[in-house]
């Protein structure tokens, strides 16, 4: 058996596997008389089937099961051998020579794989490096907030003519305008609920004050909520981000319900209604289960934005220069393998289709993997341990 290696990219090689009748041809024959042993067949005791009959029979895939053995076993050792840092495993490519598995006319075969180096690269001198970790304090005005929010959930409601005040919940209508001022056809048209404290513009706000049942107003949604986009898009509008892009921003809101909410009073009636029964017997516990809620979140939300200023960081000191033709066409691979899994699982056929990857997609891939490689060249080097 011969392999040998040929560049492609910097990065980016293929290996040629040149396989012989006397590498492969013992093991095969040891096959065929194994399979003969298990055959059972009129006319022959169990374990008497005539090697002939077990290779015309399962010569081929036997044939085939060793060469395949055979091709893991040496291109694993020569990565080995040669110390080659891949991306992956390697892909198969025809090399032009393959031929049909023949166990009737053994002969050489050639065998294909592309593979995909790591790269060597260094890494930037982190002694003068500071990221800053700051996780927010939770202050007593934050856990006040959120009791009062908890206690409008759990209000009451009542309806009024007109608002009393920016507590005053609206339940309106909320359809989408065309360019001349008319509602749009086929455009956003939905309901929701919300506090009137919301509105960020104040010139709108003072307008939804006078509003009584029945009034509509045209407004810029986007100016009238702050330019808040996952107010507007998720909680208001309620819209996939496909419909957000397109559509105008200038809508017609509807009072069709204009309530005032009584506040619900902080007893253990009520803290049962917000948690399981006795989970949160009193207001000093209410209090404490918010802050130490709060002050996770905000430890989580922190921890994150520190990976983010590190990976940018790293991402932008260290240059790795991956191959990117190889790893694209292992992506691409691997999508297939997936796709073709799951159809097996499910009892389908195959489709014929291209599962190939977006640019964006792609480009967030390479920087996971640009990322993954930065992380353990910094855990070897400094010798760390990771505990999960």
């Amino acid at each position: 058996m011969n392999i040998t290696q040929e560049p492609i990219t910097d990065n980016h090689i293929r290996l040629k596997v040149n396989v012989k009748p006397e590498d492969y041809l013992p093991k095969v024959e040891t096959g065929i008389k194994e399979a003969g042993k298990k055959m059972q067949m009129p006319g022959f005791r169990p374990g008497k089937v005539p090697s002939s009959l077990a290779k015309k029979m399962y010569g081929n895939q036997v044939l085939a099961d060793e060469l395949d053995k055979l091709l893991n076993k040496q291109v694993t050792d020569y990565i080995k051998e040669n110390n080659l840092a891949i991306f992956g495993q390697p892909l198969p490519y025809d090399t032009g020579k393959i031929k049909d598995i023949n166990i009737n006319e053994p002969g050489e075969y050639e065998f294909g794989f592309e593979v995909g180096l790591v790269p060597p690269f260094d890494l930037p001198n982190l002694d003068d490096v500071t990221i800053d970790y700051q996780v927010p304090t939770v202050t007593d005005q934050m856990v006040e907030e959120e009791i009062e929010k908890l206690q409008f959930r759990y209000g009451t409601e009542e309806d009024i003519t007109n608002p009393e005040n920016e507590l005053s919940v609206m339940k309106v209508r909320f359809q989408e305008l065309d360019a001349n001022g008319e509602i749009k056809q086929g455009g956003v048209d939905t309901h929701a609920s919300f506090a009137i404290r919301l509105f960020k513009d104040e010139e709108t706000k003072a307008k939804v004050m006078q509003m009584k049942a029945g009034d509509s107003i045209d407004f810029n949604i986007h100016e009238a909520f702050g330019h808040d986009h996952d107010l507007v898009v998720h909680n208001l509008l309620r819209v996939d981000h496909a419909v957000a892009d397109s559509m105008n921003a200038t809508f017609r809101m509807e009072a069709e319900q204009i309530k005032r909410v009584n506040r619900a009073e902080i007893n253990a009636e009520t803290l049962d209604k917000m948690f399981p029964p006795g989970a949160v017997p009193n207001e000093a516990a209410l209090r404490l289960r918010i802050f130490t809620q709060m002050q996770t979140e905000f430890e989580k939300a922190a921890r994150t934005r520190l990976e983010n200023k590190l990976f940018e960081f790293m991402s932008n000191s260290v240059s790795i220069p991956v191959p990117e033709e190889f790893l694209r066409k292992w992506v691409e691979a691997n999508n297939q393998d997936k796709h073709n899994h799951e159809h097996d699982h499910e009892g389908h056929d195959h489709e014929h289709n291209h599962h190939g990857v977006s640019d964006e997609e792609f480009g967030k891939i390479l920087n996971r993997l640009k990322w993954d490689l930065i992380v353990d060249k910094l855990v070897k080097e400094n010798n760390l341990e990771i505990n999960v």
